[in-house]
């Protein structure tokens, strides 16, 4: 069974790890004097949302108290209640910090892969059933409660009533209801028929991973995992009919696996190697990660986010907002050297990072970023369908190496950074030909290989070979233990220096309008495109002096420009799509997920479509335009006004 170590390892060894518990420490200060959450008035944590802040707290109350109890006395329960507290503290607390250090975040996510692999987060109801079930167990066993559980916030919020007690597998029934695309459905309803007629659990699990598989209807599904995972639960589904005598299914739900893995191209997958027999032993594993699979699912069919996925998406815009700084000083990305290296690196490890199988819609951001990089949307793809043991299948991880090494040159502001420098370069230049290495090795290259090569000359030669695994988990901790030191020392200099007045989210990073004598080159070239034209803006905030330095700067006869709170989910919005509109602009970072309907809406009616990563200046949305939608609007003004829908 998984021992209490494993947890103890999943928060250890790793730069982010100070910053998690130096909130909950923070947090819990100052809740364990209140007699009631409800006297709360500051938000200690910059977490924006005050249930937030107490769930989070009796989150990480739980772990502490279901880590006792398992010391103990140990039971396979109480540790897979460790194991969801500990993934669901790491999404509450990654998510606030994802949004200052989204590539930390990353590989954060990584080293614990092995123990979240096993757990999945919880809701918030959910969270409350188990601080319930714990303190339950802990008068079961006579364990006397830390005086944290005895009285004020967490003992106040224990009383409020839960509808029901805490069960692991209770809502997975949901993902019947999985969104199935038009050509898999026959197959769709064949497997939920399997579902209700399969008495064991083990083949209904393996239903839903299938069924999961054939809809793809989850926002970045984990298509491998999910089909390795159904693997293993057909396996144990086949030895218990065996033993139980019951009806055969098993069958019938591997012909399904059989053509489904046929389809996505008979990718490899560890359950498909070596002898298939699985250990009574074994079976409690494979269930539990068979469930919490499952239970990821849920929560993201739910609307839930995983980390993960917004620390890719915040990554790339973290680049985006640079790549805005030099715009405003009229410098486009092919003369900004650091930026377009680092975007192509990031968009790489974006990808790789993303589940996704082919016909499957990327997130909007990273494929906005393959675009500009001119990266294959399935280089992420072709290096999961490698060979475990090929240089192909090493570059994921020499990718995302490379891009935390970078994130180093974050650091150059800290007094530190002088002693340190050689060092970071060393790191820099050592994961950098380790990746072209493994590329040379697998016969691949990567967009923009010369530029990438002289570009990351500049830190050191790059050596020539391809290192052994002990070699870099020695780089890799070796390149943990510098960037904990910098984040350390960024906090010093943070908490020394007097805040500034915060800016909202959506103007953080665009500031107020730049005025410059002469716009940029790329703002003028925009401008004689759009000349005359009626634009449609969808997302952010509008101003008026936005508003006036939008329609001046690019010639605009006519700027309509809705306000994120009024799209209602892209319904009010393609009202405004008009037979006489030039162009549709979508601020895809202040739209939820409506864009993906309004870019169809837009495609249907002949309207050129821009997807608009970043600030809503005149720089930013002209290098945006012209990346993306001047060829159709250079062909509309030469033809003349297009016939539309």
């Amino acid at each position: 069974m998984i021992l209490p170590k494993l947890l103890h390892r999943h928060f250890q060894h790793h730069p982010l790890v100070t910053e998690l518990q130096r909130d909950v420490h923070r947090i819990s200060q100052k809740l364990l004097g209140k007699t009631t959450f409800n006297t709360l008035t500051e938000d200690p944590t910059a977490l924006h949302d005050q249930q937030r802040l107490e769930i989070t707290v009796l989150c990480a109350h739980a772990l502490l108290l279901g880590l006792q109890l398992e010391d103990d006395s140990p039971e396979a329960e109480c540790c897979a209640l460790c194991l969801d507290l500990a993934v669901t503290l790491t999404h509450h607390l990654t998510t606030r910090a994802a949004r200052v250090m989204p590539l930390l975040i990353l590989d954060y996510i990584a080293r614990a892969a092995y123990v979240t692999r096993f757990g999945a987060p919880l809701l918030d109801e959910e969270i409350m059933q188990v601080a319930a079930l714990l303190v339950q167990r802990a008068a079961t066993v006579h364990l006397a409660l830390p005086p944290a559980w005895q009285s004020g916030g967490l003992a106040d919020l224990l009383r409020q009533p839960t509808e029901q007690v805490f069960n692991q597998t209770a809502g997975l029934a949901e993902l019947l209801d999985l969104p199935v695309d038009v050509e898999h459905e026959e197959r769709a309803a064949a497997l939920r028929d399997l579902y209700r007629r399969t008495p064991q659990a083990a083949g209904q699990f393996a239903a839903l991973l299938l069924l999961a598989v054939a809809g793809r209807g989850v926002r970045s599904v984990p298509t491998l995992d999910l089909l390795d995972d159904a693997v293993w639960v057909l396996l144990l589904q086949k030895d218990l009919e065996r033993e139980e005598q019951t009806p055969p299914q098993y069958a019938a739900l591997q012909e399904h696996f059989k053509a489904l893995h046929a389809e996505l191209e008979r990718p490899r997958l560890p359950s498909l190697r070596g002898p298939q027999v699985i250990a009574k032993r074994e079976r409690e594993l494979i269930v539990m990660r068979a469930v919490a699979a499952l239970r990821l699912l849920r929560y993201q069919h739910l609307g839930r986010m995983h980390v993960e996925a917004l620390a890719n998406e915040l990554m790339l815009y973290s680049l985006f907002e640079r790549l805005d700084a030099e715009l405003e000083r009229g410098i486009t990305l092919p003369d900004a050297p650091p930026i377009k290296a680092e975007l192509i690196i990031a968009t790489l490890l974006a990808l790789s990072k993303t589940h996704r199988s082919p016909g499957g819609h990327l997130p909007v951001i990273v494929e906005l970023a393959a675009q500009m990089c001119g990266v294959d949307p399935l280089w992420g793809w072709a290096l999961n369908m490698a060979s475990p043991r090929s240089a192909a299948a090493t570059l994921p991880e020499s990718v995302h190496l490379l891009c935390l090494a970078l994130e180093l040159l974050r650091y150059a502001d800290v007094p530190m950074w002088t002693e340190v420098k050689p060092l970071a370069y060393r790191l820099i230049s050592r994961f950098a030909g380790h990746m072209f290495a493994a590329a040379r090795q697998a016969g691949l290259s990567f967009p923009e290989h010369r530029f990438l090569e002289t570009y990351f000359s500049q830190f050191g030669v790059l050596p020539a070979r391809t290192e052994q695994h002990h070699e870099l988990l020695s780089g890799h901790e070796q390149l943990s233990a510098l960037l904990a030191s910098l984040v350390e020392a960024r906090q010093v200099i943070s908490e020394e220096t007097p805040p500034i007045a915060a800016q909202s989210q959506e103007e953080g990073f665009e500031g107020q309008p730049v005025t410059l004598d002469l716009p940029p080159a790329h703002v003028m070239q925009a401008a004689q495109l759009l000349e005359g034209c009626r634009v449609v803006l969808i997302g952010g905030q509008p101003s008026p002096e936005r508003h006036a330095a939008l329609t001046t700067s690019l010639k605009l006869a006519d700027l309509d420009w809705l306000d994120t709170e009024l799209y209602a989910h892209g319904l009010h919005a393609a009202s405004h799509i008009k037979p006489n509109t030039d162009l549709v602009i979508l601020a895809i970072r202040w739209m939820g997920h409506a864009h993906n309907g309004l870019r169809d809406v837009a495609r249907a009616r002949g309207v050129p479509c821009v997807m608009h990563p970043s600030g809503l200046n005149p720089s930013s949305v002209a290098y945006q335009v012209l990346q993306q939608a001047s060829e159709q609007l250079r062909r509309q003004n030469q033809g003349g006004v297009m016939l539309r829908v």
